[in-house]
C-alpha cells in the first residue's frame, strides 16, 4: 500500500511540473538544515581541558606513564621540549636587572615530602651520592649551605616527577649524549675534565648526604628548574619563580604540573654507571694480590749419620769448680747419727735431753 501511494504522487508531480520544482527545492533546505545542525553541534560540544606543560620539561626515554598524573607526554612533545638551557642575549648586568623585575610567586608551594631511596643497592647508593655530589659540585661549590642543599632538592623533585627519569644519575645527566643538549651544563661543557678541589669536594658530600638521608629544603618547595641570577634562559616566562637562595632563583611549573600530585613516583633504582664519573671520583685502591712464589725453597738435610750426630752433638760446658761444692752445715744444726747396742746390734737413737732448769725459792 505504502509503495503504490508513493508511485501515485510521484505520476501526480511529474504530471505537474511546478510541483517537482517545490519539491527539490524543501529537500535541498533540509539538507541545509541537518548541515548547520550538525556543525552547531561539534562547535558547542564541550571540550576536554588539558594541561600544558612548559617548555623545559624533559623526558630522555618519552613519556613515562604514572596513575597520578595530570599530563601525558607524546614522542612528538618530548621531542620539542629536549632543548638545551639557552639564555637570552643580555650582559650579565642586564640579567641581573631583569631578573630581579620577575615577580616571585605567591601561589602555594609546599615543601617537599622526604625523599626515600627505598631498597637501593649498596651500589646505588653509592652511585647517587657521587652523582649528587657532582651536581652540588659543579653548580654551587662556592654557595653556602642552604644553596648547596637547595639544588640538591631540585635533582631529587626532579627524581620524584613523572616526567623525569627515576634514578639520581639519570636526572643529573639526562641528555648529556643527545645532540639536544643537557639539562645540567656541566655535563657537557668540559668542565668534569678540569681538577676537583679535594676540600670543596667533601663539603658537596656531606650535603649530598643530608639530602638523601631526608632533609628537605623547605624554600624550595616542589621546583624543577633553576638558573644563575646573571642568566636569563629562554623558559623562564613559562615557569613560577619561588625561591632565590645565594646566586640561584628556583621555578616550579605552572598548574599542577607544579604540585604534590606530580611528584608522587617513586626512586627505582638500578643507576645508571656514568663513564664521565670516574674523571672526578677516583677508583678504590684495591690491596695488591697475594702472588704465590713460582719455586719452592728447600732445605738441605744431612746426607750422612755423621753429620747427623755433629748436628745433634751439645756443645761441651766447662763446670765452674764454685758451683760444685757442697755445702757445709753448721755444727749446732748437726742431727747425732744413731748408736748401735751391742748385743743386739740395733740402732739406738739418743734424744737430747733439755737443759736443766733450778727452781728458785719463792
Amino acid at each position: 500500500m505504502e509503495l503504490g501511494s508513493l508511485s501515485l504522487h510521484w505520476m501526480r508531480i511529474r504530471a505537474r511540473p511546478e510541483l517537482l520544482g517545490i519539491v527539490v527545492l524543501g529537500a535541498m533546505a533540509m539538507l541545509f538544515a541537518i548541515g548547520v545542525a550538525i556543525f552547531l553541534t561539534v562547535v558547542n560540544r564541550p571540550t576536554v581541558s588539558r594541561i600544558v606543560p612548559p617548555p623545559p620539561v624533559v623526558a630522555t626515554t618519552g613519556p613515562v606513564a604514572h596513575p597520578d598524573a595530570p599530563v601525558q607526554l607524546d614522542d612528538a612533545m618530548t621531542e620539542a621540549l629536549l632543548q638545551p638551557l639557552q639564555a637570552q642575549p643580555m650582559t650579565r648586568d642586564q640579567a641581573i636587572a631583569y631578573n630581579a623585575t620577575v615577580p616571585m610567586s605567591t601561589e602555594p608551594n609546599p615543601a617537599a615530602a622526604i625523599f626515600q631511596l627505598g631498597k637501593a643497592t649498596p651500589v646505588d647508593i653509592q652511585r647517587a651520592t657521587d652523582c649528587l655530589t657532582a651536581a652540588i659540585y659543579f653548580e654551587a661549590a662556592l654557595e653556602p649551605a642552604s644553596g648547596q642543599r637547595a639544588v640538591a632538592q631540585v635533582v631529587l623533585n626532579r627524581v620524584r616527577h613523572f616526567a623525569f627519569p627515576k634514578t639520581v644519575c639519570g636526572v643529573v645527566f639526562q641528555g648529556s649524549d643527545r645532540p639536544t643538549g643537557c639539562q645540567f651544563t656541566f655535563t657537557c661543557d668540559g668542565a668534569m675534565s678540569k681538577k676537583i678541589d679535594n676540600d670543596l669536594w667533601e663539603r658537596a658530600r656531606v650535603n649530598a648526604l643530608a639530602a638523601l638521608g631526608g632533609h628537605v629544603e623547605p624554600r624550595i618547595g616542589h621546583a624543577t628548574h633553576y638558573h644563575a641570577i646573571y642568566v636569563a634562559p629562554y623558559w623562564q616566562p613559562s615557569l613560577l619563580k619561588v625561591a632565590a637562595v645565594g646566586l640561584h632563583i628556583f621555578y616550579r611549573g605552572i598548574g599542577a604540573w607544579g604540585l604534590p600530585p606530580s611528584f608522587t613516583a617513586r626512586y627505582a633504582g638500578g643507576e645508571p654507571d656514568i663513564a664521565a664519573m670516574a674523571m672526578v671520583v677516583p677508583a678504590p685502591v684495591l690491596p695488591p694480590p697475594l702472588v704465590m712464589p713460582s719455586t719452592i725453597v728447600t732445605v738441605p738435610m744431612p746426607s750422612t749419620v755423621s753429620d747427623q750426630m755433629s748436628i745433634r752433638e751439645p756443645q761441651s760446658i766447662t763446670p765452674d769448680p764454685a758451683s760444685t761444692r757442697l755445702p757445709i752445715p753448721e755444727p749446732s744444726k748437726v742431727t747425732p747419727p744413731p748408736s748401735q747396742d751391742a748385743k743386739s746390734k740395733k740402732p739406738v737413737f739418743v734424744v737430747p735431753r733439755p737443759p736443766m732448769t733450778r727452781r728458785l725459792p719463792l
